[in-house]
């Protein structure tokens, strides 16, 4: 399996970008740019999400006296939803757009955490995960794709490795912190529910963000653009410096 992967990745066309310059201006751009404020925070929301759901759905089966079996069923199963909808990845992205699959991955969550909350037949279980088409394998797909959308030159790995952190890393202290303290006073149920809740509520706030943006604003906010466009005239004045020196 190792010489087989060797192979593989030796027969890859890598593609090395030079390393990018003005990284404190690029980074303060991304900080200042609305889009991407509001895609760190639907990251850090998904991210709690995943990272409950990860952490107490078991628990929470525990208590309806789940076989065995089921435990090993449920990631099989939610892996075996993502391999069609992850072949034609790059279809479902471009006919539904990035924007769209966040909200469909917080509904997505919401359908999930409902569906557990009135749970009594642990089987059912395997129906839920179907969500996770949205909630994890079409999802991380987009981040990826929306990363190179949004980063400046020469920061795409920087964007993909902190959205990465948000959703992974912070979003498991948040997840483990918040469903922790609901499910020790209130159960599982209720947990679920609140969660649902949240993720509902996040869903309305980015989709009418996302009609405001797409309605009534038309300024470009592209920061590759902007970031091209600060070249073109950082290049312009140089020539135009250059020319004065000459002259005198």
């Amino acid at each position: 399996m190792c010489i087989i992967t060797l192979a593989i990745i030796y027969k890859l066309k890598v593609q090395i970008n030079p390393p990018g310059r003005n990284m404190w201006r690029k980074s303060l751009n991304l900080l200042k740019n609305v889009d991407v404020i509001s895609f760190i925070c639907i990251l850090f929301v998904l991210g709690t999400t995943w990272n409950f759901t990860k952490n107490f759905t078991n628990w929470f089966l525990v208590e309806l006296n789940t076989p065995g079996i089921l435990f090993g069923l449920i990631p099989a199963v939610n892996g075996m939803y993502g391999i069609p909808f992850l072949m034609t990845s790059k279809w479902w992205v471009q006919k539904i757009g990035s924007p769209n699959i966040f909200v469909l991955a917080l509904l997505g969550y919401v359908c999930s955490a409902i569906g557990y909350s009135f749970l009594f037949n642990p089987w059912y279980s395997l129906l839920l995960e179907a969500t996770s088409v949205f909630t994890f394998h079409l999802l991380w797909v987009t981040v990826i794709l929306h990363s190179h959308k949004i980063a400046p030159e020469g920061m795409t790995a920087t964007v993909i490795s902190t959205a990465g952190g948000i959703h992974f890393n912070i979003g498991k202290g948040s997840g483990s912190l918040i469903g922790g303290l609901i499910m020790d006073s209130f159960g599982g149920r209720l947990a679920y529910r609140v969660i649902a809740v949240i993720c509902l509520i996040s869903a309305v706030m980015y989709g009418i963000y996302i009609y405001i943006r797409r309605i009534y604003f038309t300024e470009n906010h592209d920061i590759k653009n902007r970031d091209a466009d600060e070249n073109h005239e950082n290049a312009k004045e140089s020539k135009e410096i250059h020319c004065l020196k000459n002259k005198i």
